[in-house]
């Protein structure tokens, strides 16, 4: 569901004449939230233009054939659209957070907002309605809104997933509670994220900030790139990189795509004392190495101050990971 929502978001191209409004993403934050991240692209951005012009070219060479969302879209933009449509498709919006319930599990919730065709999104929306056996998933009125209740076969109506179309705004939330909390603006303050973020350049194309909580950092990087996450960890040795991460306080970062194929991005990581930093320090100058080696970073600089660890790093290779997901 996550990666769908985020293909349609990357690849949907029709605009209505004013678009949706971007809703601000703290409207997703919520009390027990231990990070928020935030991707963003707008009309003028020549680095999201570049990547959508790439998708669109991916998109045509798929084989299709699997039935699946991707295949929906391409084969509807092929019949009706051109490429300078697809670019119209700016500006969008995606936002994720992540929380720990009573039972201590992560849990991660998503705010998409696409400027695409009333039409096709609801085509999409359809798409999620009915579960596997072809039978519609119940649904129950969450404040103003309904949503759809995705359980699985024998999994309790608590712990299923959750979406809802509000206008040109698709929610995925990771269970009922938090719809509800959300939905019905009952999430409460989270003032530590709130003051971290507000020190953040909100213009750029992605920021956030992580509370390490449980292990938190190292299940939010095994989502953004598993295959990188793994490499770097062996190249780190496991158990090393699991003992750093518990001295890590908080990540911050803030960066801008500067074509389709890089990412600027100034990284900051605070650890719990000047000695962990040094281990820190130690450890991303392996990492760096071993995703060069992968062709996934460029030109790195990086400070050690007190406690923090601060990178301005050029992360390459995002054609080659976007036309292979696509054209597979």
């Amino acid at each position: 569901m996550k990666k769908t929502l985020f293909a349609l978001a990357c690849l949907t191209n029709l605009v209505w004449a004013d678009g949706p409004k971007l809703p601000p993403p703290s409207s997703l934050l919520d009390s027990k939230a231990v990070s928020l991240g935030v991707v963003h692209a707008r009309p003028d951005d020549t680095g999201f233009k570049e990547l959508f012009k790439t998708a669109w070219g991916a998109v045509q060479k798929r084989p299709g054939g699997t039935g699946g969302v991707i295949d929906m879209i391409g084969g509807f933009l092929s019949r009706t659209a051109q490429e300078n449509m697809l670019l119209g498709f700016l500006p969008f919006q995606m936002v994720r957070i992540d929380h720990f319930d009573e039972k201590g599990r992560d849990r991660a919730s998503f705010m998409v907002t696409l400027s695409g065709w009333p039409g096709l999104q609801g085509l999409f929306f359809a798409t999620l309605l009915n579960g596997p056996d072809g039978q519609p998933y119940p649904t129950e009125r969450v404040g103003n809104e309904t949503v759809v209740i995705r359980a699985r076969p024998g999994q309790p109506k608590e712990d299923a997933g959750v979406v809802a179309r509000l206008g040109g705004t698709f929610y995925s939330f990771a269970d009922i509670e938090i719809a509800r909390r959300i939905l019905e603006k009952k999430q409460g303050n989270n003032p530590d994220l709130s003051a971290i973020l507000s020190a953040l350049n909100q213009e750029m194309d992605t920021y956030g900030v992580l509370l390490n909580k449980q292990d938190s950092l190292m299940r939010f990087l095994e989502w953004v790139n598993k295959r990188d996450f793994e490499a770097a960890k062996t190249s780190v040795g496991a158990e090393k990189l699991t003992n750093l991460f518990k001295h890590v306080e908080l990540v911050t970062w803030q960066g801008d795509l500067i074509s389709d194929d890089r990412m600027d991005m100034q990284v900051r990581f605070r650890t719990d004392s000047p000695d962990q930093a040094e281990v820190m320090e130690e450890v991303l100058s392996t990492v760096r190495k071993t995703l060069a080696e992968r062709g996934r970073t460029g030109d790195l600089q990086m400070t050690t101050v007190d406690n923090d660890v601060m990178l301005d790093i050029q992360f390459t290779g995002y054609r080659k990971m976007l036309t292979d997901y696509l054209e597979r």
